[in-house]
């Protein structure tokens, strides 16, 4: 950072966070969810997109809100995004091809991770829900 940048914000930190949350959520849900959540748009990289940037901005802007613990799980979700191949995260912009890339097996262990990360984080989740309402 250098001096004329301005300090990040609480609610800045804050707003990352949820929409952070509100990713891993769908990230956690069956394939059929995942592809209505995302009005089956480019449902894969989406969320890959989502993930990865709101993880960067969750790691950039917690300080110590968050565990060490809390931390490395995001890192190790956000890697294992990363390793998605490519034929899961870009296919054909259509409805059947989206529901058949998110039914790929290699979504499983995402969605257990994200289901783990959720609980993991839930404290924090709840604190940052009640700002949010």
């Amino acid at each position: 950072m250098t001096a004329g940048d301005a300090m990040p914000s609480e609610d800045d930190y804050e707003n990352a966070f949820y929409y952070f949350q509100k990713a891993m959520a769908i990230l956690s849900a069956d394939a059929t969810t995942q592809c209505e959540a995302m009005d089956y748009f480019n449902v894969a990289w989406e969320i890959r997109d989502d993930l990865s940037r709101g993880a960067d901005a969750v790691l950039d802007l917690a300080g110590s809100r968050l565990s060490e613990q809390q931390k490395e799980a995001i890192l190790r979700l956000k890697a294992r995004l990363a390793s998605l191949p490519s034929t899961v995260v870009y296919v054909e912009n259509d409805k059947k091809e989206h529901l058949c890339a998110m039914n790929s097996p290699v979504w499983v262990p995402l969605r257990l991770d994200a289901k783990e990360l959720i609980q993991l984080l839930g404290s924090e989740t709840t604190r940052i829900s009640s700002i949010f309402g």
